[in-house]
């Protein structure tokens, strides 16, 4: 009888010790994970400190290493008044100056009072670049470091340089205009010297204006090898995913900033079933594999409803997770900003090891794979200049230019092209989509949406400065340095 009892009592006896036994079991666990997550995420904290800031120790403006305080006394030298210069002639217009055009006496006579008035500028300037520390940090009133806007200077600055290029094109000076488009490659490397994303974009939009004004002032002069020799030394600029770098170090800050927040349980259920990490991650795998978009299905939404409630009673493996995905985006930026890689097999391997790209960083991508693809297509086509200047015709392909061969390939892997016209020479990178269009893309009317060459033109020396598009194309070339250019953020 009492075996019979012990058979029948055994069980439901076992049955909620072995319970208790798992309660304590996975109490204890959850515990050493809560504590390792908080750990973890003390050192991440660390870490992000120690990338975040300035590269440089702040300089302030006085100090005599810092150039910034030359660029921001040129700006307020500058007596063009904002009224006037929305009037004034601007490179890439396409009605008031026509790529392959000359520049109109009547355009000329409206710059040259502008430039009697602001000599002093351009010394200023030229004072700045034998500095290499720019630097905008002041103390704001006894407030504590502050920031001077570099915004509205370095943008007074770039128009300035764009109409003292103008007026020498006007007057065929070329060793004035050499000189010029010499200070306009350098106002890039005058930004703030931190490392926000901002920052890259104000360079990239300063950057877009010194290779317009350079394609366009070719379209109308013909410069010979020595003034070649200048303008390729004044472009050349490595290249730098400085700006998917800050985006991929800002998600690890926007991973550790909520999982901050990982005690209160909304907080948390948003920032993991929200799913945003999955999302961005298929999205960037569908651009670079072109497949579609899947639908989720039903487990899947099922799935991510129980690891909401299993991160509400373990906010320790949300932060184990979370750091985990933050310190990747921190190693994939080292690495990018060691190597300088950002071709697709490279983004490609970094999210088959599992980041988290945020859209900003996807954008980022875009963005810095879309100005290495203009610096390749300018880079080309300044030797081919030199070639045909030295030779007598334009190279027959890329090859008979004899550069590497990672200077002649796009940033997605693909061989620059070369396309000999009436005109002259277009070279240029297929783009994201991988379709030639023949040179045409962004700000090309007539092409389709897709359309996503990056090109750079090159007249013939006959037809310079007195060519006319027979298709009436406007290519928007150089509005670029006031109102961004093209998928450059919209501005800055």
């Amino acid at each position: 009888r009492r075996k019979r009892r012990w058979l029948v009592l055994g069980p439901l006896l076992a049955v909620p010790m072995g319970v208790g036994v798992l309660v304590v079991f996975a109490a204890v666990w959850i515990g050493i994970q809560n504590v390792r997550g908080e750990r973890q995420l003390a050192t991440l904290r660390e870490r992000l400190s120690a990338t975040g800031g300035h590269v440089t120790e702040p300089v302030e403006l006085s100090d005599p290493r810092n150039g910034a305080r030359f660029v921001l006394a040129a700006a307020r030298v500058l007596a063009v008044p904002d009224d006037l210069l929305p009037q004034l002639p601007k490179i890439g217009d396409g009605e008031t100056l026509p790529f392959g055009s000359r520049v109109s006496p009547q355009i000329a006579n409206a710059i040259r009072p502008v430039m009697a008035l602001n000599g002093d500028a351009l010394a200023l300037t030229r004072e700045a670049w034998g500095h290499t520390v720019f630097d905008y940090q002041i103390a704001a009133d006894g407030l504590g470091p502050g920031l001077a806007d570099p915004l509205p200077e370095l943008r007074r600055v770039a128009r300035y340089l764009e109409l003292r290029l103008l007026l020498e094109s006007a007057e065929d000076d070329t060793d004035a205009a050499v000189g010029t488009l010499r200070e306009l490659w350098r106002l890039p490397r005058s930004v703030p010297q931190d490392r926000s994303r901002l920052t890259h974009l104000i360079r990239i939009s300063l950057e877009s204006l010194a290779q317009s004004a350079t394609e366009d002032w070719l379209s109308r002069t013909v410069p010979d090898e020595a003034a070649m020799a200048v303008i390729e030394s004044a472009a050349e600029d490595p290249r730098s995913p400085g700006l998917l770098v800050d985006a991929l170090r800002a998600e690890a800050r926007g991973i550790a900033a909520a999982l901050e927040d990982v005690d209160a349980s909304a907080g948390r259920l948003r920032f993991k079933s929200s799913g945003v990490s999955e999302r961005v991650q298929a999205a960037v795998e569908a651009a670079l594999s072109g497949r579609p978009l899947p639908e989720p299905t039903l487990l899947d939404r099922w799935r991510k409803r129980l690891g909401s409630a299993w991160y509400a009673v373990c906010p320790g493996a949300l932060q184990l997770w979370g750091v985990g995905q933050a310190n990747f985006a921190l190693d994939t930026a080292d690495e990018l900003e060691r190597t300088g890689d950002i071709s697709d097999a490279s983004v490609q391997a970094a999210i088959s090891r599992g980041v988290a790209f945020a859209p900003a960083a996807t954008n980022a991508l875009r963005t810095t794979r879309q100005m290495a693809a203009r610096r390749a297509a300018r880079r080309v086509g300044l030797a081919s200049e030199r070639f045909r200047l030295r030779v007598g015709r334009w190279p027959d392909s890329i090859d008979e230019l004899t550069l590497a061969a990672d200077r002649t390939t796009d940033p997605w892997g693909q061989p620059l092209r070369c396309q000999r016209d009436d005109a002259g020479l277009r070279v240029y990178s297929i783009g994201e989509n991988g379709i030639d269009d023949g040179g045409l893309g962004v700000g090309d009317r007539g092409q389709p949406a897709d359309a996503d060459d990056w090109d750079f033109r090159l007249l013939d020396s006959g037809v310079r400065g007195r060519w006319v598009d027979p298709a009436a194309d406007r290519r928007d070339i150089g509005d670029t340095g006031y109102g961004g250019y093209g998928g450059y953020g919209g501005g800055y």
